[in-house]
């Protein structure tokens, strides 16, 4: 499955932001696929960027996701510098029992911390 586009994510701590995942095979399950981890581990050494993820919706080839900052890890300063770009992990759970969802390839990420976004 592949994730389409090049959404802006606001990782600022308590800010949304939406991606929509499109799977081609039509491996999702309407109302039982859902998201269970969004992280980027690949941005900053070391250190792990992490979103609260929330399914919107989904259907048997698109999830719309919301998108919660959790800020920076802890300790990270970037010295008046930007963190410009990401790449995204999802991954996708299916109730025990069901068939396994789909597995998401990484997603190239623009960031913004913008409080009042």
């Amino acid at each position: 499955m592949s994730a389409i586009g090049g959404p802006s994510i606001n990782y600022h701590k308590g800010k949304s932001s939406h991606i929509v995942l499109v799977d081609p095979s039509s491996s999702m399950l309407p109302n039982i696929t859902d998201v269970s981890s969004v992280v980027d581990t690949v941005s900053i050494k070391g250190k792990t960027i992490t979103f609260t993820a929330t399914r919107l919706s989904v259907t048997a080839v698109k999830m719309k996701i919301q998108l919660q900052g959790q800020g920076l890890p802890a300790g990270v300063k970037l010295n008046g510098s930007t963190l410009d770009a990401g790449n995204l992990t999802i991954t996708l759970s299916n109730p025990s029992g069901s068939p396994s969802p789909p597995k998401v390839d990484n997603m190239p990420v623009d960031y913004v911390d913008n409080a009042n976004s």
